[in-house]
């Protein structure tokens, strides 16, 4: 079980190594980038259950985009974590307000760097077995062939 928001940091760095692996150095600093700012937000908004739903229904229209490229499977574990500091935000040891200024913040430190060492020291380590991640868009074919009644609807 996971004690404090300092091991949590850990998911942070899960984060972003796996986006690293799945999308390559951009889209693992842009996760971690977006999980740094979004920490912060998914504690507070943890506390009213319309409002952590309108958060994670923009979150998962921003990996549903993601998709397009083919990086759902690395960016949706952005929305994954942020859901857990909604549910359960890390406890301090004593009883902590959800929304103090210095509680948020360090949080967002703590998973900010978290993540942001993950994608800085893995990279170099993995140089020799990764290769470089050229993503495309996924063709209409497929689109077509599987919904063709949404074909004349989605085209622009």
């Amino acid at each position: 079980m996971l004690k404090g928001p300092s091991s949590r940091a850990v998911f942070a760095g899960l984060t972003g190594l796996l986006t690293y692996l799945v999308g390559g150095m951009a889209i693992g600093h842009l996760s971690v980038g977006l999980l740094t700012v979004l920490v912060p937000a998914a504690i507070v908004v943890g506390a009213v259950p319309v409002a952590g739903a309108g958060l994670i229904a923009v979150l998962c229209f921003g990996a549903g985009l993601s998709a397009a490229r083919g990086l759902e499977g690395g960016m949706l574990l952005v929305p994954l974590f942020l859901v857990c500091l909604m549910i359960a935000p890390p406890a301090w040891g004593a009883p902590v307000d959800r929304d103090t200024t210095s509680y948020l913040l360090w949080n967002m430190v703590i998973w900010g760097v978290g993540g942001l060492w993950a994608v800085l020291v893995f990279p170099p380590l993995l140089r020799k077995r990764m290769k470089p991640v050229h993503r495309e868009p996924h063709s209409r074919a497929r689109h077509d062939r599987l919904h063709p009644w949404s074909s004349p609807c989605c085209a622009p």
